[in-house]
């Protein structure tokens, strides 16, 4: 969709059409809304297949939204952008297991190494390497061939 006026009040409104669709779990309403507007959503297949793989009782939140319009000033395009979490309300929600789990750090070299909670990470246990397989033995060569 082309608009001409107000760039980001109707860019927000037609995303808010989509999500009542999916955070109604309503793949029919969906589908129409992508057939009425043509919006181009680049994972609209991927949210249609999630759509029917959820269990009946699931139930879904909208956790962020934004707009690169907002971030980056452009007024000529835009890319929106939402964070949803479909759950199972019967389940507690998972809670981190940081003891089983050893954090992905990413720093500079020279940076001293921290856990998220801030504490050092001099004195963790070093990640075993992943054992490789050997690799298969060569066909042995006749005599003749080269």
């Amino acid at each position: 969709m082309v608009f001409k006026e107000n760039l980001e009040d109707n860019i927000a409104r037609l995303d808010r059409l989509a999500f009542e669709h999916l955070l109604a779990r309503d793949i029919d309403g969906f589908r129409a809304y992508l057939k009425e507007t043509n919006n181009f959503i680049d994972g609209k297949d991927c949210l249609q297949l999630l759509l029917c793989l959820l269990p009946a009782n699931a139930q879904a939140r909208l956790l962020a939204y934004d707009t690169s319009m907002t971030k980056t000033g452009e007024k000529d395009r835009s890319v929106s952008y939402a964070a949803m979490v479909f759950h199972d309300p019967a389940k507690p929600a998972l809670s981190p297991q940081l003891d089983k789990v050893r954090p992905l750090v990413l720093r500079r070299p020279e940076a001293k190494p921290v856990t998220p909670e801030g504490e050092s990470q001099d004195n963790l246990p070093a990640v075993p390497a992943t054992p490789t397989a050997p690799a298969p033995p060569s066909p042995e060569k006749k005599e003749g061939e080269s």
